[in-house]
């Protein structure tokens, strides 16, 4: 049975707007027309390919709208090229930018930012995949394995915080070309250190001034110590110390210190191997940090003693109030290994 070109329109339409899903296009065409018979899957691919090859639905007579033709040459033209301006649009198909957006968004098209996220090369996945591989294999052993690793890392805070120009707005009739101050000359800033073992965070430990492997070393000799004394012995003996591999970290004595304190700890170089460019399985990137610095930047620090009293009034309250924060984010880390082995160790960001 042949189809009309009204039909065909319809059959592209949903195709377009159920993102190239065939099933769902399939579903729709029959919830608006119960009474017709389901275009099968060939139907779908059949008629797109005559449109991409002829660029229309093989009309013998002219009868269908040009409007509905020229929607879907647009739709086709994003599928193609969905990283393309909507003005590069307008001047491809030499009509106005409005006329492409309502296009769009007649179809449930939507502007979507794009994420940023680490470089990663082949080396790099592999290395992913081999490390989540290892630690999910650990996990059937013991279940328990996140909690006993005490994930570490640094972060460098600064007394001007954030400026997030796209939220900034001023409404008005006309452009008033205002601006607004932002004090970048003169700021501050501290490098600190924070631990998670199961729950809580341990810490923070500033550094005031860069990081360097000596400053580290001297650290872990004096400090880590006192900051462990707290937790019970048996957590205390099964501690896996986590670190990324950050230049301070690959430090040949801090490396030899590590080999003698823990049985295990993940480190470029160590029991575990981390693997670069990796901040999505790590829990301090991937939750800490974004936590604080939202808190901690929400007013400006006038001087580096304020800075540091609301860096542990965040973490004072991220302790005693939301604990469960943290719980959640360790079973979402467990999720983003998984994540992580099924894209091959490709990012998950998006997943």
């Amino acid at each position: 049975m042949g189809y009309t070109e009204e039909e065909k329109f319809e059959i592209m339409r949903l195709f377009y707007k159920d993102n190239n899903n065939v099933a769902r296009a399939q579903a729709e065409y029959h919830r608006i027309h119960p009474e017709m018979r389901v275009p099968a899957r060939s139907t779908f691919y059949y008629t797109e390919r005559s449109m991409r090859n002829h660029k229309n639905l093989q009309r013998k007579k002219r009868t269908v709208l040009a409007n509905a033709d020229e929607e879907l040459q647009i739709l086709l033209y994003f599928q193609e090229k969905p990283y393309l301006s909507t003005v590069d649009a307008s001047r491809h198909f030499q009509c106005s930018r409005s006329k492409i957006q309502r296009v769009l968004q007649k179809y449930g098209y939507h502007p979507y930012k794009l994420m940023p996220v680490q470089k990663l090369t082949n080396n790099h996945e592999i290395r992913r995949l081999t490390y989540c591989n290892q630690m999910l294999d650990i996990k059937n052993v013991d279940n328990d394995i996140f909690n006993k690793i005490l994930w570490t890392d640094e972060a460098v805070f600064t007394t001007a915080g954030m400026y997030n120009r796209k939220n900034t707005h001023m409404w008005a009739p006309a452009n008033p070309h205002a601006n607004v101050e932002i004090k970048k000359q003169g700021r501050m800033s501290l490098n600190v250190w924070c631990g998670i073992l199961r729950n809580q965070i341990i810490g923070p430990i500033i550094f005031q001034g860069s990081l360097t492997g000596n400053r580290y070393l001297r650290f872990l000799e004096n400090e880590i110590e006192a900051l462990l004394e707290e937790i019970p012995l048996r957590e205390y003996t099964n501690i896996i110390w986590h670190q990324d591999g950050a230049p301070p970290h690959n430090f040949r004595p801090v490396r030899i210190f590590l080999n003698n304190r823990f049985i295990q700890w993940t480190g470029t170089h160590g029991t575990i191997n981390w693997p670069p460019n990796s901040p999505d399985l790590t829990l301090l990137d991937s939750f800490l940090w974004g936590y604080l610095k939202n808190e901690v930047y929400k007013e400006r620090s006038e001087n580096l003693e304020e800075l540091r009293e609301k860096i542990q009034r965040s973490i004072n309250s991220l302790n005693e109030e939301h604990p469960e924060y943290i719980s959640n984010a360790l079973l979402k880390l467990d999720k983003d290994y998984r994540n992580c082995v099924e894209n091959n160790g490709g990012h998950i960001q998006h997943l």
